[in-house]
């Protein structure tokens, strides 16, 4: 058995399967302004939302913000509004991020460890907090 020509027929095989998929790569630079796309740090966040909140009452820590105007036309995407990913503080010390797509109950284990939103197109005249 030829081992390349095995692997090429396995990979011909799993390609009706592949989804599309998007490279964050990061810089160390600071974000433009609250509704950026970034990793961490403060959130934008209208006042007029509940900010997201652990079953035991914790403010939930920023995992990621990507807003889609700074982003490259996805298919199948909103080319306006902001995505957030937020995680129990602990999640970050103690145990790995797993994202569930399509799911926004944000529970693992009976907690309350993760929210992920899509907030409306925002700008200057969006009122905002930031958190």
């Amino acid at each position: 058995m030829d081992v390349e020509v095995e692997g090429k027929k396995i990979r011909s095989e799993l390609e009706q399967f592949s989804l599309p998929i998007i490279k964050l790569l990061p810089k160390a630079e600071n974000a433009e302004n609250i509704w950026s796309s970034k990793f961490g740090g403060k959130p934008y966040w209208p006042t007029n939302m509940e900010y997201p909140e652990s079953k035991s009452g914790e403010k939930l820590i920023l995992l990621a913000q990507l807003n889609f105007e700074e982003l490259p036309n996805l298919a199948e995407f909103p080319q306006v509004g902001i995505l957030q990913f937020f995680i129990e503080d602990d999640d970050v010390s103690r145990r790995a991020f797993v994202l569930r797509l399509g799911s926004n109950r944000g529970f693992i284990n009976g907690r309350r460890s993760r929210r992920i939103l899509l907030l409306p197109a925002c700008g200057f005249s969006a009122l905002f907090r930031s958190q």
